[in-house]
């Protein structure tokens, strides 16, 4: 199935074949899946703050969204965290990846390192900003739907372990 219409089904399909993350300890899957939930919340409080305030997207020098650089900084670890994991996938979400991965570091060491004292505007801050939008939320809701899609399969097995163990015990 298709998550929130970023992927067709085709796309989807060959992500979720490709994608490794069976040999992943349960422990660092509900790790990589907890910082999926901090980049989604500040990706939640960004969207928020663009319905709530007025925001001319052409001026980011002037106005820079807090939120959207937490969400882009939180993502890349995330991202960084499931290489690290050896975590594994294909199709157009590994493109996605591979085409922000970069601006996503940039923009988190801009923002959770103090920078030049030359200047006030760092402009690793301004490389995300052009990059495709598309890609950013495609990659962030892919990594999160393969780390819940696991995480439900674990439970799936379990309760059918645990519930062919009771039947046995009878």
């Amino acid at each position: 199935m298709p998550i929130g219409g970023n992927y067709t089904v085709e796309e989807w399909d060959a992500i979720k074949l490709s994608a490794s993350l069976a040999d992943i300890p349960d422990d660092q899957l509900m790790l990589l899946h907890r910082h999926w939930i901090w980049a989604d919340h500040a990706r939640l409080t960004f969207e928020e703050a663009l319905q709530t305030e007025e925001w001319d997207h052409e001026d980011i020098k002037e106005r820079t969204p807090w939120a959207m650089y937490t969400w882009y900084g939180l993502l890349y670890v995330l991202i960084e965290g499931a290489t690290e994991r050896r975590v594994r996938f294909q199709g157009e979400l590994l493109s996605d990846v591979r085409q922000i991965r970069e601006a996503l570091r940039d923009a988190r060491n801009a923002t959770f390192h103090v920078g030049s004292p030359d200047t006030y505007v760092d402009d690793r801050l301004l490389g995300i900003v052009q990059e495709d939008a598309t890609a950013i939320y495609r990659a962030h809701q892919g990594i999160g739907q393969l780390l819940l899609d696991e995480m439900r399969e674990r439970a799936r097995r379990r309760a059918a372990a645990t519930s062919v163990e009771g039947r046995n015990a009878d």
